[in-house]
């Protein structure tokens, strides 16, 4: 099996996508799906949690989330705006 490609940031490439999706969907679970490609939702839901618990995803989170202006309450405003559209 192939050693992970690491960012400058210290993310692996599919973490960095993950982080991506995940601020794109709010949805740890449907990132984690459409990153890592699973068979099963409820593998994804298990890999987008797991992520989210790693310090250095969770520190790319909440880096990209504030680079983007948002914070805990913003950012759930600014799904619910997006879903409604």
């Amino acid at each position: 099996m192939p050693r992970p490609t690491y960012s400058k940031n210290g993310l692996t490439m599919k973490e960095n996508k993950f982080v991506v999706e995940l601020i794109k969907t709010g949805s740890a679970t449907e990132a984690a799906d459409r990153v890592y490609e699973v068979k099963k939702r409820s593998h994804a839901n298990k890999i987008g949690n797991q992520l989210r618990k790693k310090p250095h995803v969770k520190a790319a989170i909440d880096r990209a989330m504030e680079l983007a202006g948002l914070n805990e309450d913003s950012f759930s405003s600014y799904l619910h705006r997006n879903i409604q559209a």
